[in-house]
Parts: structure tokens; sequence; C-alpha cells
């Protein structure tokens, strides 16, 4: 949490508007677009 709140709070995150941002420690980016559909189910 404590590397996305420094993301944000920096000049790097003026380009953000309106994005879901997870902070999950990686357990969306290493999970398969196809199991995602059955995750959202």
């Amino acid at each position: 949490v404590a590397w996305a709140a420094v993301f944000l709070a920096s000049d790097e995150s003026r380009w953000i508007t309106g994005v879901v941002l997870p902070v999950d420690a990686g357990t969306l980016a290493a999970t398969p677009l196809s199991m995602l559909r059955h995750l959202t189910d």
C-alpha cells in the first residue's frame, strides 16, 4: 500500500484520472486472463 501512496503523491501520477488502482501484492497481474471471468462471476 505504501508504494501506491508514494506513487499517487508523486508528480508521475498527474496523468491518472479516474482509474481503479488494485493494491493486491501482484495477485491480479499473476492471474491468467481466462481465470478473471470466473473470479468476477
